[in-house]
């Protein structure tokens, strides 16, 4: 009899997933610096922002990526929408919440839906209680996410751009040592000037100027148009 017993309480405890931090069977997210950025941040209240009870509203509701995290508050026993700004596109990018409400829906701005987010527990700080959910946007402009009418109306939210590439320094790369401003014409590479628009170019030590007509290659100085 005290085995049986003994059996139906070992069976209980698996049923209820006893002693499991994992976050509800979620699997594990990537160990990178976003997730370890919203570990970081995870004691923080964060800013206090309205989610909007219909998504024609939800302009009113657009956050950016930003380095600390932001604390929605979602409507009574009605679902919640907020916008998450993609100003660039072809990036990844990432969202941290609670697992206190679930996200029931995921479209762009004009309503078309979007591949579906796959929750994770976040790989830096696994069984700290975050959701980490990831995207990729080959557009930019505004997506929105809808959270559930149940669950906690008042959530912990983190946004993040996931790669490292494209921080929208208006046009400025550094790439192997070489420097391009994709507007101003300025480049450097492999020790070489370029001025696209000021016609000055020096490559391996030798020096042009195309409108002044001076020449320096090899250590020779010549005027185009002086005869010297």
């Amino acid at each position: 009899m005290r085995l049986i017993v003994l059996l139906a309480a070992v069976l209980v405890l698996a049923s209820s997933g006893c002693g499991d931090d994992t976050g509800g069977g979620l699997p594990l997210g990537p160990s990178d610096d976003p997730a370890a950025d919203a570990c970081a941040q995870s004691t923080q209240d964060g800013d206090p922002v309205m989610a909007q009870t219909d998504r024609a509203s939800v302009d009113m509701t657009v956050l950016g990526a930003a380095p600390s995290p932001y604390l929605i508050q979602l409507p009574d026993g009605a679902p919640g929408f907020i916008a998450l700004n993609v100003p660039e596109a072809h990036h990844d990018w990432a969202f941290f919440t609670r697992p206190d409400v679930e996200v029931t829906s995921f479209t762009s701005a004009d309503g078309t839906d979007l591949p579906a987010l796959t929750p994770a527990n976040n790989g830096a700080c696994d069984g700290a209680g975050i959701v980490d959910y990831r995207f990729h946007r080959h557009e930019a402009g505004h997506v929105i996410v809808e959270f559930s009418a149940e669950g906690f109306r008042s959530i912990w939210l983190m946004f993040l751009q996931a790669d490292s590439e494209g921080h929208g320094d208006g046009g400025m790369h550094h790439e192997d040592g070489g420097m391009h401003h994709e507007d101003g014409g300025m480049h450097s590479e492999d020790s070489g000037m370029h001025s696209e628009d000021g016609g000055m170019h020096s490559e391996d030590g030798g020096m042009h100027s195309e409108d002044g007509g001076m020449h320096s290659e090899d250590g020779g100085m010549h005027p185009e148009d002086g005869g010297a």
